[in-house]
This record gives C-alpha cells, sequence and structure tokens, in this order.
C-alpha cells in the first residue's frame, strides 16, 4: 500500500530529478568533507539508482523510506559525529518523501 498516491512518472524525468537534488545535497556534504565535485557525482549517482530502485524495481514505500532516513542517519554519523546523523536523518527524510512525490 502505497503512503503516497502515485501518477506514474516516467523513470526518465524521476531519475534525472532526483539525481540534480542528490546533487545539490552532495555539495554540502562534498564541501564539507574536502571535495565538492566528488560529493556532486556522488550524490547524483546515489540519488539516481535510488530513485529507479525504489521507482521500479521494489514496491514498498513505507519501509523503504524508514530505511532511507536509518541509513542517512548512520552514514552521516560516520561522516560527522552526532551533527551528521541529524542532517543525514534530515536529508534522509527529505529524500524518501522526494523520490515518491516525483
Amino acid at each position: 500500500m502505497a503512503l503516497t498516491p502515485i501518477s506514474r512518472k516516467p523513470i526518465s524525468f524521476v531519475a534525472p530529478v532526483a539525481a540534480a537534488a542528490g546533487g545539490f545535497a552532495g555539495l554540502f556534504v562534498g564541501a564539507a568533507q574536502g571535495s565538492t565535485f566528488l560529493g556532486i557525482l556522488i550524490g547524483a549517482a546515489l540519488l539516481a539508482v535510488m530513485a529507479f530502485v525504489f521507482t521500479q524495481v521494489l514496491d514498498q514505500e513505507k519501509p523503504l523510506r524508514w530505511a532511507t532516513i536509518g541509513t542517512f542517519a548512520v552514514a552521516g554519523f560516520f561522516l560527522g559525529g552526532l551533527p551528521g546523523a541529524v542532517v543525514g536523518g534530515l536529508f534522509g527524510w527529505f529524500f524518501g518523501w522526494f523520490i515518491y512525490w516525483l
């Protein structure tokens, strides 16, 4: 059961838009780690893959959204301690919602 009503958009729209949002977030994370360009590339690639897998392969919105929050929070913790975990959790919450919203 989908929490967000989905009018399926083509993956050719969803993946690039999600990649652009991921690249924007990666800009900040990469700059904080000393490699802005690498942050943009990793953020864009990660969100494009997530958008494809979440919308085309798996069809379980609620568990995937929670997994995204948890995974991003853990990654944030390893990259920036407790403040990184909070920011990572917020990024995970936003991107978990954003992919399904598109």
